[in-house]
């Protein structure tokens, strides 16, 4: 974790504070209803969750770049990685054949039997 990662992390977490503090601003400026009390409570319950995380961040950010200095993550390596060849499977092929399931062959037989019957229904027409 560097230096730069943690400015990302606080400017993230100072972001989501303007963004409460503006939608506590909007809720003041209009007219009250049943829910602007707590709406109000709500947005300053996660204002202080965020500020206290801000804070938080703030106090230990110079532990966290020395551990990360002292425990360098190990840089990849150059040679791209070796992806395996996709399988493609042909249009029509039967993952399922007959006499793999006995599920199988009797929805098999449902069918064969109401084609069939289609089939004979035409012919009577």
């Amino acid at each position: 974790m560097t230096h730069e990662t943690i400015t990302a992390a606080l400017h993230n977490l100072q972001a989501q504070i303007n963004e409460i503090m503006g939608l506590m601003k909007d809720a003041a400026k209009q007219p009250s209803t049943t829910e602007t009390a707590s709406n109000i409570v709500k947005y300053s319950l996660q204002l202080a969750q965020l500020e206290g995380a801000f804070i938080t961040l703030q106090q230990h950010a110079p532990a966290l770049v020395e551990v990360a200095n002292q425990y360098p993550v190990p840089p990849l390596p150059a040679s791209p990685l070796e992806e395996e060849p996709e399988v493609e499977e042909k249009e029509g092929e039967l993952i399922m054949t007959e006499g793999i399931s006995r599920t199988y062959d009797r929805v098999a037989q449902v069918h064969a039997d109401t084609a069939t019957a289609a089939a004979a229904e035409e012919e009577e027409e």
